[in-house]
């Protein structure tokens, strides 16, 4: 008993109805939900997630001077949205990974000259990149970093 009253039982199939359409024909009142609003940013959406980089990669590109990494991190975020290991690197790209286009152009003949991409130019167009697999006897060891022609060779003295 509830304020004297006997509580009255009513037994409802719910089993083919709406829980809502059920509450609103019996008198109680539902709460109405708002559509929950994202917390991602819309960067976060439409961004897509590019797959993992292979690490024996990764760690040649980063003993490499200057921003060769900026641009190695550039050619495989093209690589996974393309979905192909072969991509036109353009200024745009460099540019959102933080790289000028000079800058850029000397990374990617250090990630050439350690022989981790395969570039294709044409005159002044942007450069055909792919990007390499490393070899098994490679991959285990270290590299050292390329050393250009004009620096004299140390171990020699």
């Amino acid at each position: 008993m509830v304020d004297g009253q006997p509580i009255t039982v009513e037994k409802v199939d719910l089993s083919h109805r709406d829980f809502v359409d059920t509450c609103r024909q019996l008198g109680i009142p539902t709460p109405t939900r708002q559509p929950r609003k994202s917390t991602r940013s819309p960067a976060n959406v439409q961004t897509p997630y590019v797959r993992t980089i292979p690490l024996a990669w990764t760690m040649q590109a980063s003993q490499l001077p200057e921003k060769a990494l900026h641009v190695s991190m550039a050619l495989w975020y093209l690589a996974g949205v393309t979905k192909s290991t072969t991509v036109t690197l353009t200024r745009v790209w460099l540019q959102r990974f933080g790289v000028q286009h000079e800058t850029g152009r000397r990374g990617l003949l250090l990630l050439e000259e350690a022989e981790l991409v395969c570039v294709q130019r044409s005159g002044k167009q942007s450069p055909r990149v792919t990007l390499m697999p490393i070899p098994q006897d490679r991959s285990a060891g270290s590299v050292e970093p390329p050393t250009s022609a004009s620096s004299p060779d140390v171990s020699a003295s």
